[in-house]
């Protein structure tokens, strides 16, 4: 039930960074939400296979050591 919360949690406070950094990058810089998905679309894309990597490394160590890289 705790990991549950957590996931809720960590999901949650992600969405509300992703939102939140659409709208500052509209309001402040001009970009069009267009290239906020785009880039949103690169963050994905970046993040898939880092977390499988550190996921990996983890595995083979110890998420401690994976983490203090």
């Amino acid at each position: 039930m705790r990991f549950l919360v957590a996931m809720f949690l960590i999901n949650d406070a992600m969405v509300t960074v992703s939102v939140f950094v659409a709208v500052y990058l509209r309001d402040h810089f001009g970009v069009a939400m267009v290239d906020v998905l785009w880039l949103t679309l690169l963050y994905h894309l970046i993040a898939l296979p880092a977390t499988w990597l550190f996921g990996a490394l983890a595995h083979r160590a110890t998420a401690r050591a994976a983490v203090a890289i």
